[in-house]
């Protein structure tokens, strides 16, 4: 190496080729400046007394005078950390895209419900779990296969539990209303609303026998573990103030003492929305839930109701889904859960009523005893007979 370019790299200079062109890969034109600034003017740079060329390596001064080579050094441009505030924004999203959202924990909450492609959040109480649990266990968890299959007018968990709560919020629905369901199956929504709000009269008619008795099996299981619970001091966790009934809507003339009306009614006759909707004009009962809209249950079969809102409902076993609408009386501005000793009661749900009146053990002798009873009548018995021997 020449004595010329040893001295240059001593001083910290470019080392240039014979044509004064500095060596190395491409042709870049950035070089390492030379500082102008004298040593003995910057405390930064320690004192020499001989003139040997002074080298310092790893030295960032950030005065403006430096005496030493800056080292040149890539510019790279650091973003600020914003990996929290990208985070939070993220998790806001996602709290409000129904697509993004997280499961919860399991015990805080029982109602993941995917309804029309959209999945929403529910609280159910524990309460009603454990009643469905036990519903379960009777007939299954899709409807016990009866008429119809079990699919049969049977809403999930999560969204029965979201009209109650449309209920409770916008339909004065408490524990001192009165709640029948017509066409009520396997009484699920019966048994629901009697935990939550805890109804002071749940009251079921099925005219189906085989979805009736099943419904009163459920219903035997449910008052049992009631029962159970108050003989072991725990407090009477499970509702029971609940009756069902085998027969025929029709037969009554009103729909007194009830203040809220639930039906499942996507396959009703016509016929049978005419008679309702005199019931519902001869009765004092404020409040309609229904499967139908106004279109059908106003403008074609005359229910002198308004619409109050609506909501979108998921069903078990299937990817189908029905709209629930949610209707107030026209005009009504009286309370709407007034004080069962003030309210009429129509002749066919009296029994009823009173039985549940009279507590949990008398109601839940009756049901079993009824329950029993059904189970003993069964079909009638053949007698076996020889079959015939063939002549020819």
């Amino acid at each position: 190496m020449a004595l010329k370019e040893v001295s240059n790299i001593l001083n910290n200079k470019p080392v240039t080729g014979s044509k004064g062109k500095a060596k190395g890969k491409g042709k870049s034109k950035s070089r390492t400046k030379k500082s102008t600034a004298s040593p003995e003017n910057d405390p930064a740079v320690p004192t020499r007394t001989d003139e040997t060329p002074l080298i310092t390596v790893g030295i960032h001064n950030n005065n403006a005078s430096s005496t030493t080579k800056e080292t040149e050094t890539t510019n790279a441009v650091v973003a600020p950390d914003t990996s929290d505030d990208t985070k939070a924004t993220k998790d806001n999203e996602d709290a409000h895209n129904p697509d993004t959202l997280a499961v919860p924990a399991k015990d805080n909450i029982d109602g993941l419900t995917n309804v029309f492609g959209k999945i929403s959040l529910v609280q159910v109480p524990s309460n009603v779990r454990k009643v469905y649990k036990i519903i379960r266990n009777c007939t299954g968890s899709i409807g016990g296969n009866g008429a119809g299959g079990a699919i049969y007018g049977e809403l999930t968990v999560g969204s029965m539990q979201k009209v109650i709560d449309i209920m409770k919020d916008k339909l004065e629905f408490t524990a001192g209303s009165r709640f029948i369901d017509v066409g009520c199956g396997l009484a699920k929504p019966n048994m629901h609303v009697v935990q939550d709000p805890g109804v002071e009269f749940s009251y079921g008619i099925e005219l189906n026998k085989e979805r009736w008795f099943l419904g009163l099996h459920n219903l035997n299981n449910v008052l049992k573990a009631a029962r159970d619970e108050k003989e072991g001091g725990d407090g009477e966790t499970i509702g029971y103030r609940c009756m069902l009934a085998h027969g025929d809507i029709v037969e009554a003339k009103s729909f007194d003492p009830f203040t809220h009306v639930y039906m499942f009614d996507i396959g009703f006759p016509p016929h049978l929305f005419d008679t309702l909707a005199k019931m519902f004009k001869r009765s004092k009962s404020k409040y309609l839930i229904c499967y139908h809209s106004p279109r059908i249950m106003i403008d074609r079969y005359g229910f002198e109701i308004e619409l109050i809102c609506k909501e979108a409902t998921s069903m078990h076993g299937s990817s189908e889904g029905h709209t629930c609408y949610f209707y107030k009386r026209i005009g009504c501005e009286y309370d709407a859960n007034p004080s069962i000793d003030k309210t009429r009661c129509d002749p066919l749900f009296s029994g009823a009523l009173k039985l549940v009146q009279s507590g949990l053990d008398e109601l839940a002798d009756s049901v079993e005893e009824q329950f029993v009873e059904e189970m003993g009548a069964g079909r009638p018995r053949r007698s076996r007979r020889a079959p015939k021997q063939f002549c020819p």
